[in-house]
């Protein structure tokens, strides 16, 4: 479904759109959203310019809690925001304990795969799949210096990335400077899998870093490993078409 807001978008936009996709204004009530993600497990939500109009702010800032944000794009004025949704309410806590320290300031301590966004976790994946991913995360010792973003990469058997998604947490509403000792974010991601993706196995790997500089915060886990970039979740399985 794609949801557009200002109103005045509906009149340019029908005529042009030859998809399959649902069009509804941008809804200005959560029950109205969760009844439309509930329903749909793609959400394309399209950000009009503010002068032609007033822009419903709550659909993005719902989404950005309660979707899985995928992908980010502008054209022109607007805005295009792409969400998978999970069957049932998202995770409030971790399915899978990680408890890794990111510096002094950051612990990765769990995170959750839902279902709905492809196919169930303990399935193998589509390509062009969104991997609906939420991520658990508390200050650490001392409190965040930086304002970090957030990395998940998909790795190939190789070490390299088949596709990423990159953003400040909660879609930017939650910047870690801004944390609270004992605190749980609950942070939620869509990693969109391209269509051209071989089946096999890859790893899953998150992080933070530092937007300015690229610098990424050192990882150590619970083992007392030496010092990494990045956590490995788990092995994500693509399935053949």
């Amino acid at each position: 479904a794609i949801l557009l807001t200002p109103h005045s978008l509906v009149g340019p936009f029908i005529p042009v759109y030859t998809g399959a996709a649902e069009i509804y204004l941008a809804p200005s009530t959560e029950d109205e959203l969760a009844d439309i993600a509930a329903e749909y497990r793609r959400l394309y939500l399209v950000l009009g310019d503010a002068q032609a109009g007033e822009v419903q702010a709550l659909a993005q800032e719902w989404l950005d809690r309660n979707g899985f944000r995928a992908t980010h794009e502008w054209s022109d004025s607007l805005q295009v925001l792409a969400y998978g949704t999970a069957e049932g309410t998202p995770p409030l806590s971790p399915t899978s304990a990680v408890n890794a320290s990111l510096g002094d300031e950051i612990v990765l301590t769990g995170y959750a795969l839902s279902s709905g966004a492809g196919l169930p976790p303990s399935s193998s994946w589509q390509a062009g799949g969104i991997i609906p991913l939420t991520l658990f995360w508390t200050r650490g010792q001392v409190a965040p210096e930086h304002d970090y973003n957030v990395f998940v990469h998909l790795l190939d058997e190789n070490g390299q990335p088949v596709t990423q998604a990159d953003s400040a947490p909660v879609g930017g509403s939650r910047p870690t400077s801004g944390w609270d000792e004992d605190e749980q974010i609950v942070d939620r991601h869509g990693l969109l899998l391209p269509q051209s993706l071989p089946a096999g196995a890859y790893m899953l790997h998150v992080g933070m870093y530092f937007l300015e500089t690229g610098e990424r915060l050192p990882v150590m886990g619970s083992s007392e490993q030496s010092p990494a970039d990045s956590v490995a979740l788990q092995e994500i399985k693509i399935a053949t078409p």
